[in-house]
């Protein structure tokens, strides 16, 4: 019977399927379904719509904005469509269009706060962040538990420089289901205050780099009171094992002993009071610890040691954003004063033999096995030019002069429009100045590499010009 049906009945029994199929996080069968659906009725604009949020989910950006754009064309009254379709134009950084997509959504339906939220998110990216604000306060009046929007408002104070109300804020993270979980009692949460003749223990809650930045509070914690006990992942125990104000470090899963309180290491902050103004910004903080040694790389005291790394981990959220080609960082080998050392661990150091790049790059990832070699092959360099990761942090942490490339809506903590870091000071940052736009970012990065080689072999007296 079912084939003898209309093919707009048989349409829509498909789309009810393919709809079962997405609920249930089934995004292949669910686009099967969906395109099925559409060879018998081409003009639905549900089924596109659809569609088009299956395929962001697979990761298959322009093919879900193209399906967005054509159900908008179907369905111009829509506002949801032209909201769909922002946010598939924002994960291909064609901001203005998503801007423009999702104003439209907000004039079709003022009232929406999750139109007004998914604009927040594009006016964000494009730097505009007081207005971006104004949309996520917006939505979270008509909405106030929205947690992904409360989270995303702290990021945007973050990022505008108001540290105080944006790490207030960013405790917002615990409400949401994919932020890790410490599983400690919250009876026993520092609350910031003296904690004379008790144990606190401080633990690592997100990435390397994260923790690299923050266990700089651990001295002024340790000035408040009594023992210091550090939770962290095995690779930055030797790194950490030396700072001072730690009584004691332990491996992420492990038992960390009797304590008192203790605090997730990104919570400090903001019981410190931490504003733009007072970072505590002191380096170096870190080093390589006794008996950690390498051989330093040999070349003519004119020429540069230059430390490279082109891409951090794949599963962070803004991957797609902050990975940079390795093709760019290869250039940089043109100069012949300038001598490239790559610091890349995981998969994607194997780009360095597959496009033919150790020819011209010393790979020393092989022989960094936590994060106190990478420390002991920082100090015998003479620069490290990086995207934004673990690697960063810890030349920043170790007052080596880095150079860090980001992309054009960077992570909160670089803030917006400078070029130097109140968290680093040894820091100088190069930013795209348009979405996706690595080739411009790579040109001034061999001119500001230049002028470094000729200030190397200027004769002394000239220098200080």
């Amino acid at each position: 019977m079912s084939g003898n049906a209309p093919p707009r009945d048989r349409a829509r029994r498909l789309l009810r399927s393919a709809l079962d199929a997405h609920r249930a996080n089934r995004l292949k069968e669910a686009v099967e379904l969906y395109a099925r659906a559409l060879r018998l009725a081409p003009r639905l604009p549900d089924a596109l719509g659809n569609m088009g949020a299956a395929l962001r989910g697979l990761g298959y950006h322009q093919a879900a904005a193209a399906s967005q754009a054509r159900a908008v064309a179907l369905a111009p009254e829509r506002a949801a469509l032209h909201s769909n379709l922002g946010n598939a134009l924002r994960d291909l950084d064609r901001l203005d269009e998503a801007l423009a997509a999702h104003r439209r959504a907000v004039d079709l339906d003022p009232d929406s706060p999750g139109h007004r939220y998914n604009m927040g998110l594009v006016l964000q990216d494009l730097g505009r962040l007081d207005e971006a604000i104004a949309c996520f306060d917006h939505a979270l009046a008509a909405d106030p538990d929205n947690t992904k929007c409360r989270w995303d408002r702290s990021l945007a104070l973050m990022l505008a420089g108001d540290l105080k109300a944006g790490f207030a804020a960013y405790e917002s993270r615990w409400s949401l289901p994919d932020t890790p979980r410490h599983g400690l009692p919250p009876e026993t949460h520092w609350d910031g205050d003296r904690f004379d003749g008790k144990t606190l223990l401080l633990h690592q809650e997100q990435g390397f780099g994260d923790t690299i930045q923050f266990v700089r509070y651990v001295p002024m914690v340790k000035a408040l009171g009594g023992d210091v006990v550090l939770r962290c992942h095995a690779a930055l125990i030797r790194l950490f094992e030396p700072l001072p104000g730690l009584d004691r470090i332990v491996a992420r899963d492990a038992d960390p002993g009797p304590y008192d309180l203790h605090a997730p290491l990104l919570s400090v902050p903001r019981l410190l009071g931490t504003d733009l103004d007072d970072i505590p910004a002191a380096t170096p903080y870190l080093a390589p610890p006794p008996g950690v040694a390498r051989d330093p790389p040999e070349v003519p005291t004119s020429d540069l040691r230059v430390g490279i790394c082109w891409s951090g981990s794949p599963t962070h959220r803004n991957d797609r954003r902050r990975s940079a080609p390795l093709d760019g960082f290869l250039r940089l080998a043109e100069n012949p004063a300038v001598h490239l050392y790559s610091l890349q661990k995981g998969a994607r150091a194997n780009g360095l033999r597959a496009g033919g790049g150790a020819t011209l790059v010393r790979d020393l990832g092989p022989g960094l096995d936590d994060f106190a070699d990478t420390a002991a092959a920082l100090q015998d360099l003479d620069l490290i030019i990086t995207v934004d990761t673990a690697v960063a942090h810890l030349a920043g942490a170790m007052n080596r002069d880095v150079w860090i490339l980001l992309p054009f809506a960077p992570d909160w903590r670089w803030l917006r429009a400078r070029e130097d870091s109140p968290w680093y000071p040894t820091m100088r940052l190069f930013r795209q100045a348009r979405p996706s736009d690595w080739e411009e970012v790579f040109v001034r990065v061999r001119e500001a590499l230049a002028l470094e080689v000729d200030a190397r072999n200027r004769p002394p007296a000239d220098r200080s010009r």
